[in-house]
């Protein structure tokens, strides 16, 4: 039981950085897995037991050299992956296998997350101590956030897009509010413009210099 637990971990630490890198959001964690095949290399033993159409075997790595090289570079770096990076694979997963309210929660999560840690990394960047940028940061909301804070942060401001500010805000009032609040049905139309605009905000974040 513990060899195949560690099993599992490792087994869903590959697929992170492998949907990490490649981007294939519709490749999920797993829950179990059904170990065919153990080998304890320290005591030279090994078991070799049935399969019944499951378990671990083989798979083609039919990836580009320059992702290849970076799923084998990451696997062996112990740091966590980018958090928002890998809800926003799970957000466009939902939206793929037609879970619409979950696609919306985890885009608003990923970008809100994402703008979180931007906004402390460039605070800190100007000297500032974390429970200073606490103080400015934690009573924000998301809008705030990406009007004010930000302004102080990096001297722009979300509003300088207008269209990109104004379908943020038509789709984070009328999809986002209306989920959490209201506990409305979400179509797939809604869902979509809730991913595209998250991503959309997220991208121009990046951009900033």
């Amino acid at each position: 039981d513990e060899a195949v637990g560690l099993a599992l971990k490792i087994v869903n630490r590959i697929i992170d950085v492998y949907r990490y890198v490649t981007k294939e959001d519709f490749v999920q964690r797993l829950g179990s897995v059904h170990v065919t095949d153990l080998y304890f290399a320290h005591h030279d033993v090994g078991i070799h037991a049935a399969s019944f159409g499951g378990g671990i075997r083989d798979a083609i790595m039919n990836r580009t050299k320059r992702e290849i090289e970076e799923i084998a570079t990451t696997l062996k770096v112990q740091s966590e992956l980018p958090l928002a990076d890998l809800l926003f694979l799970d957000a466009q997963a939902a939206l793929s296998s037609e879970r619409y309210v979950l696609a919306v929660i985890h885009a608003f999560q990923a970008l809100e997350v994402f703008l979180e840690e931007f906004l402390y990394r460039r605070f800190a960047a100007k000297g500032m101590a974390d429970d200073a940028i606490e103080r400015i940061v934690a009573p924000r909301r998301t809008k705030e956030r990406l009007k004010e804070v930000l302004s102080q942060a990096t001297g722009h401001s979300l509003t300088e897009d207008r269209e990109l500010w104004d379908r943020f805000c038509l789709v984070y009032d009328q999809v986002r509010n209306k989920l959490i609040h209201a506990a409305k049905e979400i179509d797939q139309q809604r869902s979509r413009q809730a991913v595209e605009v998250s991503l959309a905000v997220q991208a121009w974040l990046n951009d900033l210099k």
